[in-house]
């Protein structure tokens, strides 16, 4: 506290100056009897500080919307294709599963070459698991009584 008292009377007497600084002048004329531009006052530079300030403040905030945008679309793109592979990942595991698809409401076996095949295992018309059996070939199909469905 001791500390803060001193510099906040210094920066108290400093801003105080700084509001009362004369017009500025637009020139000025050397020794040698030429005129230049007068210096830019106090006032005049904390302005381009402030001015400065916001634009930078403002070109940040745009560039990290920016940013987080690009983040947000690329994590829902890499989002998508782990679901697509998972998917194709698990259709692939049962078909590996099952390579022949018993249908025990009406008895008759699929193979991965059937038409159906692929739409009674993972499709919309997959058969519900109670309704489904699985065979590792076409002849212990026929073992337990289903036929094939092209014929």
């Amino acid at each position: 506290m001791k500390l803060l008292l001193p510099l906040s009377f210094a920066l108290t007497v400093f801003a105080a100056g700084c509001s009362h600084d004369p017009a500025p002048e637009t020139s000025t004329t050397t020794a040698s009897g030429m005129t230049k531009p007068a210096e830019p006052t106090a006032k005049e530079g904390w302005e381009d500080i402030k001015s400065g300030t916001k634009e930078a403040a403002h070109g940040t905030g745009e560039a990290a919307k920016a940013g987080g945008n690009a983040i947000v679309e690329g994590a829902k793109d890499a989002g998508s294709a782990i679901k697509e592979g998972a998917t194709d990942a698990g259709h692939a595991i049962k078909a590996a599963a099952c390579p022949v698809l018993g249908n025990k409401i009406n008895k008759t076996y699929y193979t991965k070459t059937s038409k159906s095949y692929q739409g009674l295992l993972n499709g919309k018309k997959a058969l519900p698991s109670e309704n489904r059996e699985c065979f590792s070939s076409e002849a212990n199909a026929r073992e337990a009584g289903f036929k094939n469905s092209a014929k």
